[in-house]
């Protein structure tokens, strides 16, 4: 049994909802990390509940070391890939050669190959292709009057303007600690789909989000975000 089934313009969805959670250690002061093995273990319990006869949606709802919005290579190395150092090996000379960058697709959508190198399937397309997207969704808690820290950074570097700067920090610092300063719960939503799926899902109905989406032959992000991976 699925978690639940959604309606969407063209279509109908099975949508699998996981919260992936990595506990805090007691008495640490920073915490971060790579949590994208905590993706791919959502990913894979999903593909086993979700049929091939329709479009399917996996939901994550992380609470991990790093937010997914914030930082979205973790998401992308999960589900496509990540950007690795490669070389050729001189055997005769004893040096490498050809250093360079590239893409490595062992994210769960894009892997084709065992590790031993071999087809991971006869077909040779990626395993997971009952997922059609993966919707990221994180609360974060929003303000009327922010905490101004970079003007405050700012008023303290700029010297010959801090007068200026100072005064407008101070005024957003003192609305940000008054009673006019409401608080409210928001959403981070990000959304990335599945090149290989069986049943994709539509762009249209997540407009208002950000998506990770197939042009021609890369994946790109529909709101402009372009970090390296």
């Amino acid at each position: 049994m699925l978690d639940m089934r959604v309606v969407l313009p063209d279509c109908e969805a099975g949508v699998e909802v996981k919260a992936p959670f990595r506990e805090r250690p007691v008495g640490t002061t920073t915490w971060f990390g790579n949590d994208a093995d905590k993706i791919r273990q959502c990913i894979a319990a999903a593909e086993k509940q979700f049929s091939n006869n329709e479009p399917n949606i996996l939901v994550v709802a992380p609470n991990l070391r790093t937010a997914m919005f914030a930082d979205r290579r973790v998401l992308v190395q999960a589900v496509y890939g990540e950007s690795v150092f490669v070389f050729d090996v001189n055997a005769k000379e004893g040096r490498l050669e050809n250093q360079r960058i590239e893409f490595s697709p062992r994210g769960k959508f894009l892997n084709t190959k065992l590790p031993s190198g071999k087809p991971l399937k006869g077909d040779g397309f990626p395993a997971y292709r009952r997922v059609s997207a993966v919707l990221c969704i994180e609360e974060r808690v929003r303000e009327t009057h922010p905490f101004p820290a970079d003007e405050l950074v700012a008023a303290s570097i700029l010297d010959h303007e801090r007068g200026e700067i100072f005064r407008m920090a101070k005024k957003k610092q003192d609305l940000h600690y008054s009673a006019a300063n409401q608080h409210w719960m928001d959403h981070d939503v990000l959304l990335l789909h599945n090149p290989h799926a069986y049943h994709p899902v539509s762009e249209s109905a997540w407009t208002g989000f950000p998506q990770l989406v197939l042009r021609k032959d890369r994946m790109e992000w529909t709101d402009g975000y372009n970090r390296p991976v």
